[in-house]
């Protein structure tokens, strides 16, 4: 009796061996079934992936053409990397001290008599170059999404130091119909104000806005067309406004220096309007981005 139960348990434990072998082969080949369903799965999300990302691409602009999207981060912007459009900032700003050489070379002829107009020349035409190439790479910038921090550093640098070294060059050697020296006192004057608001404003809150009203804007270009004028030296420039003896007010003043007070009347607004927005933000603390201590905000100019 005891033989055939121990016959009977040996037989049922094998019985339950084989059941369990069957259930692990069983584990086994669903586990392999669900890694070759995975695989395709994987494949095909990564597919997609790929895919919207190169639509991506191709929707700002790139394509890898001159290599102007390589190292874009997800943002659409480069955070520091020497692009195209930086290059071409730091050529307008290396065109600077060569115009200024010109412009005060030709003062110089200018002081001894025997001016060289081909100086003249090639000075205008290094600020005409230096001129253009603000608007080219802000295209560059724009159009291959170069964006960046560097551009928003180097580009205002490039374009106040053309602009303040035409205007000490010109106000400070004598080129014939050239401007006064208190004009350029006033110019550079209104800057630093300005820059001292800015660094006041960014001390107290750790952030600054910079809004060009329509003043600003004016100033600058008047300051830009007087400049390119005197580099011209068209004849009517020395023109009075009146005859002698017409108006008493009038007598003796030129075209030319009426231009310089129209100038001169923009850049004294524009400076007290950058001065009033400042305090305000002083005051209040408020305005849209530009720098800030935890970096450039988002909103940057091209270049």
């Amino acid at each position: 009796m005891g033989n055939k139960e121990d016959t009977e348990g040996e037989a049922l434990g094998g019985n339950g061996g084989a059941l369990g072998e069957q259930s692990g082969a069983l584990g086994e080949q669903g586990g392999a079934l669900g890694e070759q369903s995975g695989a395709p799965r994987r494949r095909e999300v990564g597919a997609g992936v790929g895919e919207r990302s190169g639509e991506r691409a191709i929707e700002n602009g790139c394509g890898g053409t001159l290599g102007f999207c390589e190292g874009m981060s997800s943002a659409g912007t480069v955070p520091t990397q020497m692009t195209t459009a930086n290059k071409i900032t730091l050529v307008r700003i290396a065109l600077v001290p060569v115009f200024t050489a010109l412009a005060l070379g030709y003062g110089m002829g200018v002081r001894a008599g025997a001016p060289v107009e081909a100086l003249r020349w090639w000075a205008l035409a290094v600020f005409a170059v230096a001129g253009l190439s603000d608007a080219l790479d802000g295209w560059v910038a724009r159009r291959f999404n170069q964006r960046s921090e560097l551009g928003v550093v180097l580009d205002p640098i490039a374009d106040k130091g053309l602009l303040l070294a035409g205007v000490l060059a010109l106000s400070f050697s004598p080129w014939e119909n050239g401007l006064p020296a208190w004009f350029g006192v006033l110019v550079v004057a209104r800057d630093i104000l300005v820059l001292v608001g800015v660094a006041g404003v960014f001390a107290l809150h750790g952030r600054v806005a910079l809004h060009p009203g329509w003043t600003g804007k004016t100033a600058t270009a008047l300051q830009m067309g007087i400049l390119i004028l005197v580099m011209l030296q068209p004849s009517w420039l020395g023109v009075t406004v009146s005859r002698s003896g017409e108006g008493a007010l009038l007598e003796g003043v030129r075209f030319f220096d009426v231009l310089v007070g129209v100038t001169s009347v923009f850049t004294l607004v524009s400076g007290f309007s950058y001065l009033g927005d400042g305090f305000a933000q002083a005051c209040g603390g408020g305005g849209r981005l530009r720098w800030n201590r935890g970096g450039v905000d988002s909103r940057m100019k091209a270049g």
